[in-house]
């Protein structure tokens, strides 16, 4: 099995679930009070994944598609870089920062820009 199989099955078992659990009703909010998602791209299949599963649109992960697109994957630590590219862009308001290590790990945090 390949770590983008892997990751894309532990993504779809229950991501909602997870989410919501570890991050949006711990802070007492909804997903729909979300402004944007700044999502780890680990690759093309992770970012689709992430916009079916959660059932938003493409233009909601724009920066995490920019940064793939221009440096790829860097592993964990291109979550920062989706961060600076959507703080220059002048993002605000709550947004779901997400990165995914090695081993299956996922780290997630509500940043208000």
């Amino acid at each position: 099995m390949s770590f983008d199989v892997e990751i894309l099955s532990v993504a779809t078992a229950n991501p909602k679930f997870c989410i919501r659990q570890h991050e949006i009703d711990r802070n007492d909010m909804s997903l729909e009070n979300i402004r944007g998602f700044l999502f780890h791209p680990g690759g093309a299949k992770v970012l689709v994944t992430i916009e079916q599963v959660l059932g938003i649109d493409q233009a909601m992960l724009v920066h995490s598609w920019e940064i793939l697109r221009q440096h790829g994957n860097m592993s964990s630590a291109t979550a920062l870089f989706v961060l600076e590219r959507a703080l220059k862009a002048g993002a605000n308001g709550p947004h779901l920062l997400a990165a995914f290590g090695p081993g299956f790990s996922a780290y997630l945090m509500i940043a208000d820009l």
